[in-house]
């Protein structure tokens, strides 16, 4: 009884070790149809010569790949061709290879040419990821027009013909600030009305201003200042100007613009030395040249010889007597001639005309007239009595 119980332990051992000695075994040629066959042979120990069997009792197996939690690693967007990412140890025969896996809406085409940018090559006992063109965002944006925040590596591991495992790691592209923010012209230049309105937005930075790096998860451009003007302190603009949103660098009316007061203090082009600054505080600066700009916001004015101030109102009254029964042109008008100027800086031409004063007749005033060009007065019909009469100018 013992040796037969032996016997048959010996065999049902020998059973086990046949039927791990080949762990899985296909047609060849591909064959599904053969596949079972195969597997019949395969669970007998056997690999007839057309299947394909894997070597169940042999200790090569694909390594663990451990990328952290995340199975995410990242590199700079600088990183030079040559660098190592990753290493992955082989123990036999087992071969790695990669593909990018695809992700948004990006032609197919665009993901085969991102993946020469890495190259996964075996170097003795062990397979490298290195860095083969340099993952420079600005280029790749430039090319393929898209933001490039990471590139998803599908890791794939076969022994004897067989497909083992697919590992999947996350490489993120870090962004590197490279350029500073630039302004499309310099310097700006606009011009505002005299009489825009206190509050006003009369420019943005932000539509003049560029950064280009390439930044998928945040807007690089920053922020907007205003600084002194050191190079002229009396046309430093920031008594009439404000920044009313540095984020997008809008620029408003802070106080009311009078161009006569400006040009009498030799003002009338003003200056903003303003910023614009990057999420990494990298900061560039130009000039905004402000040109305000006269309206025709203010009366005529008449001046005589006592006041020739050119932007000072005079207040004129004039006299003039003539004899009975006169008629023509009135000369000896005090202080002087009749003479009006635009107030503003158009030089809109002036027309005179006439009204009567309150108290004064209309007859009365259909004995005069006055050049509307020139303000030159005429009596044209004669007076027979003793008279005053009462004109208004305008």
């Amino acid at each position: 009884m013992e040796v037969v119980l032996t016997a048959l332990l010996c065999f049902m051992l020998t059973a086990v070790v046949r039927i791990l000695a080949f762990s899985h075994c296909v047609s060849k040629a591909g064959y599904t149809n053969l596949d079972g066959q195969c597997q019949v042979y395969c669970a007998d120990g056997r690999c007839p010569d057309f299947c394909k069997c894997a070597d169940g009792n042999a200790s090569e197996t694909c390594a663990k790949l451990d990328f952290g939690s995340n199975n995410s690693l990242a590199i700079n967007e600088t990183v030079k061709p040559g660098t190592p990412i990753f290493t992955i140890p082989i123990a036999g025969q087992e071969r790695w290879s990669y593909t990018l896996g695809r992700e948004g809406p990006v032609d197919g085409s665009v993901w085969n040419s991102l993946s020469r940018y890495l190259k996964l090559t075996r170097i003795g006992n062990r397979y490298e990821m290195i860095v083969d063109l340099t993952p420079d965002l600005e280029a790749i944006f430039q090319q393929y027009g898209i933001k490039l925040a990471s590139l998803i590596l599908l890791l794939t591991c076969e022994r004897d013909g067989f497909l083992q495992k697919v590992s999947k790691v996350v490489l993120q592209i870090l962004p590197v600030n490279e350029y500073a923010p630039e302004f499309f012209i310099t310097p700006l230049n606009t011009k505002v009305p005299e009489n825009t309105k206190v509050g006003t937005e009369v420019y943005r930075l932000g539509d003049h201003t560029m950064d280009l790096d390439v930044n998928p998860s945040t807007n690089e451009l920053s922020s907007f200042a205003i600084w002194e003007y050191l190079a002229d302190s009396k046309t430093d603009g920031r008594t009439y100007f404000e920044m009313a949103d540095n984020k997008k660098g809008s620029i408003h009316v802070k106080a009311e613009l009078d161009f006569e007061l400006l040009h009498s203090l030799g003002a009338i082009r003003l200056h903003l030395n303003v910023s614009a600054s990057d999420v990494h505080r990298i900061t560039s600066f130009t000039t905004l040249t402000v040109d305000v700009q006269d309206v025709d916001d203010l009366p005529p004015g008449f001046y005589d010889a006592s006041c020739q101030v050119p932007r000072k109102s005079c207040v004129v009254s004039y006299l003039a007597r003539v004899p009975l029964r006169f008629q023509g042109q009135i000369d000896n008008i005090i202080p002087g001639a009749i003479q009006a100027r635009d107030m503003d800086e158009l030089n809109t031409p002036i027309t005179y005309s006439l009204k009567p004063a309150q108290t004064e007749t209309l007859e009365n005033l259909k004995k005069f007239y006055i050049n509307e060009t020139t303000g030159s007065l005429f009596l044209i019909s004669p007076f027979e009595e003793k008279n005053e009469v009462d004109l208004v100018i305008e």
